[in-house]
């Protein structure tokens, strides 16, 4: 059983909503997420999420993982049609070794319980004509998440740049990601 919602004005009152279901034999996730807008009477919007996934990697990589997440965080309009957020997520992990003969060596370190803890920050720039189907204008996503050295993984830093492109000419509309 797979199902899910995403609204971004639910009651009209521009809240959104993030509800997913997956029951599928090798993968289960349970999903809610909101994001609040107008927080203290502001242009200040919260952003509140918990997750729980079982994942069973025992075919292709002899192991099970069972994690559960929460995140809070603010969204905020910095200028016209440029937003920022942040949130604070934490990550609570289990991995069990199905076979120890077949499962890498990073995953057999990993074995036990497991904590996280990253920082997510965004920037986005949205300049398209529609939300639903756009076909003129950019839309730019860049997306920069922190894992502290004190994590179970020994820390990261990840940088993702997303840039999108809808022009139209004549009755066609052409896409470039």
């Amino acid at each position: 059983f797979i199902s899910g919602l995403k609204e971004k004005n639910i009651a009209g009152l521009g809240r959104e909503i993030d509800l997913a279901i997956n029951t599928s034999s090798d993968n289960t996730r349970y999903n809610f997420g909101i994001v609040e807008p107008y927080v203290f009477n502001n242009r200040l919007s919260l952003i509140y999420g918990i997750s729980y996934e079982e994942s069973d990697f025992s075919d292709s990589a002899s192991y099970n993982l069972n994690s559960f997440t929460t995140k809070t965080g603010f969204k905020y309009s910095i200028v016209e049609d440029f937003f920022h957020s942040i949130t604070l997520e934490y990550r609570l992990k289990e991995y069990k070794i199905t076979n120890s003969d077949n499962v890498s060596s990073d995953i057999e370190k990993l074995s036990g319980n497991n904590a996280d803890i990253l920082l997510n920050n965004n920037f986005i720039f949205n300049k398209l004509n529609s939300f639903l189907r756009p076909t003129m204008g950019s839309f730019i996503e860049y997306q920069n998440v922190l894992s502290p050295a004190t994590n179970s993984d020994n820390g990261y830093i990840k940088n993702t740049l997303i840039h999108k492109k809808y022009i139209k000419f004549d009755d066609y509309s052409f896409s470039v990601r």
